[in-house]
């Protein structure tokens, strides 16, 4: 397919290109056709208000513990995750979870996926804890 064809089908499906090589246009549809989101989140044995469902990118929890394991698994095996408490990045443990401590009261937890296929950031939720 060439250059030309690529863009003549993005517009048939109502995709908005930016990129002018092939290979960049490739990635960038796949990008916007599969946008690397979660298929699970976790926070412990906290519950997440709403439900998770992978289109939804905020959620609330209240706590008690001290600590807390975040745990999430991405739609795309090449994503990265970034997880950050506040504006402070968290690293994943050797069990692949990330420890959260809790400060009291309101906490701003955010994730966000990484497309593996073009590295943008294509979803990012965010969590809002209470800790009492």
């Amino acid at each position: 397919m060439t250059v030309a064809q690529l863009k003549v089908l993005a517009t048939e499906y109502g995709l908005t290109l930016t990129q002018t090589t092939k290979a960049n246009i490739i990635a960038e549809i796949l990008e916007l056709l599969y946008p690397s989101s979660l298929s699970a989140l976790a926070l412990g044995e906290l519950e997440l208000t709403p439900e998770f469902a992978s289109g939804t990118t905020a959620y609330t929890a209240a706590t008690t513990n001290a600590k807390d394991k975040l745990s999430v698994t991405t739609t795309d095996p090449d994503a990265e995750v970034t997880v950050k408490l506040g504006s402070t990045e968290i690293d994943a443990g050797t069990d692949g979870k990330y420890e959260i401590t809790w400060a009291e009261g309101s906490n701003s937890v955010t994730v966000k996926v990484e497309n593996g296929k073009s590295g943008e950031v294509t979803t990012t939720y965010t969590l809002t804890v209470t800790a009492s």
